[in-house]
């Protein structure tokens, strides 16, 4: 599919090594600081899996969709837990906070030697296709292929689990939200491939629940990381 294409080249296989453990073991430390979100990095990488499959990535592009859905949301390591816990909204000052989490996360990985392609995906999944997202407030086809993945995986799990600031939404209120965000928040053509899935045969099985199976793909980072690979690789906008 045109615009899939990232280029990704993994690090050497000294750095890999240890930046499987690192990624795993910081991952976690975040689900610890906010038991509302315990499995949402795999839930995520699961979504974006599913959506990427249907808009025709595959092998190594796929892989690495997978690993930066996995790690989208370690930057939130830095991030204040009483903001991240905070039931209701947050003030402005509060949500300027929170949305620093991307930026953080591309700290915590460059030095780890990963492909610049792999480390935009952490940094521009809050992007919005209209431009008014954040951090970069990139628009369009401007924003990384895969952070547009990764954002709509990431919402369709923020509203389809519990937070401590609003219980999970039902599933008609959920396509709906997709059908006000495209063009909007989401890449419209990607957004229709989601919704597709949603409401196909398989979405009957109800991805959520099949999100949390255990699969051959339970640990995306290391299986990942672990291969020599190269490639061409109205939703509430509250930043948690």
């Amino acid at each position: 599919m045109p615009g899939h294409r990232c280029g990704i080249t993994l690090c050497d296989a000294g750095p890999r090594v240890r930046a499987v453990d690192f990624l795993e073991v910081l991952a976690e430390t975040i689900e610890t600081k906010d038991p509302s979100i315990h499995g949402h990095s795999r839930r995520v990488s699961f979504y974006a899996d599913a959506l990427a499959v249907r808009a025709g990535v595959s092998g190594a592009d796929l892989r690495l969709v997978r690993v930066g859905a996995f790690l989208h949301d370690l930057g939130k390591v830095g991030i204040p837990s009483d903001l991240l816990l905070r039931e209701g909204a947050l003030d402005a000052s509060e949500r300027r906070i929170v949305e620093q989490h991307p930026l953080i996360g591309e700290r915590l990985v460059k030095p780890l030697g990963l492909h610049p392609s792999l480390v935009h995906a952490i940094r521009h999944h809050h992007e919005w296709w209209n431009g008014r997202g954040y951090p970069d407030r990139l628009s369009g086809e401007a924003i990384p292929y895969a952070a547009r993945i990764v954002s709509i995986a990431d919402a369709f799990d923020a509203m389809t689990a519990d937070r401590p600031y609003r219980r999970a939404l039902p599933r008609d209120l959920v396509l709906d939200e997709f059908a006000a965000g495209a063009e909007v928040q989401f890449d419209p053509e990607l957004t229709r491939e989601f919704v597709a899935l949603l409401e196909s045969r398989e979405g009957e099985a109800d991805l959520t629940r099949l999100a949390e199976q255990p699969t051959g793909r339970e640990e995306p980072v290391r299986a990942a990381l672990s291969e020599s690979t190269g490639g061409q690789l109205r939703v509430a906008p509250d930043p948690r």
